[in-house]
């Protein structure tokens, strides 16, 4: 969570939960069963920009 919001800069901690429990949601329906733990707090950076629509990776030249 601190990484998406540290990354983003426009999400707050609430917002940045929101968007990983949908995303671990997304991934049990996929058939990800790992994901239906409530301790987890870690999701695939692909399904966070699917949700959000923003690339999350960092380039090369960004270092």
């Amino acid at each position: 969570m601190k990484e998406l919001v540290d990354f983003t800069e426009g999400y707050k901690p609430s917002q940045a939960r929101t968007i990983i429990r949908i995303a671990k949601n997304n991934m049990v329906k996929a058939g990800y069963g790992l994901y239906n733990n409530k301790r987890l707090g870690v999701v695939p950076v692909k399904a966070v920009e699917q949700i959000t629509g923003l690339s999350l990776h960092k380039r090369k030249d960004d270092r």
